[in-house]
């Protein structure tokens, strides 16, 4: 039983990462949506200061919210946020290497 609750706060320290990613992305598509056409048109790097922000957010989450399980002993949720943490920041490096080889 111990560890079925294990796995379950793993599970959910992973998602938690994933879940704050989607939302700044979605922040993020919301606020390209909204800026003017003709800004879109010049060279201004909008995608890479998107890109930046996402791995922004996640530093200031993640660093505090792991010292506060860590002082919780909450250590499966701390294991399974770091995980989520490795995989959302995996992703970010490899679409900034794709939209790297675009431009």
């Amino acid at each position: 039983m111990f560890q079925l609750n294990e796995l379950k706060e793993v599970l959910l320290g992973i998602a938690i990462p994933i879940i704050v990613a989607a939302n700044v992305c979605a922040i993020g598509v919301i606020a390209i949506y909204k800026i003017p056409y003709s800004l879109l048109q010049t060279n201004f790097p909008f995608i890479g200061y998107f890109i930046f922000a996402i791995g922004i957010a996640q530093l200031i989450y993640i660093i505090p919210f792991t010292m506060y399980l860590a002082r919780e002993q909450r250590f499966a949720l701390m294991k399974g946020t770091i995980v989520g943490a490795i995989i959302v920041g995996l992703l970010n490096l490899a679409f900034i290497v794709y939209v790297s080889q675009l431009s």
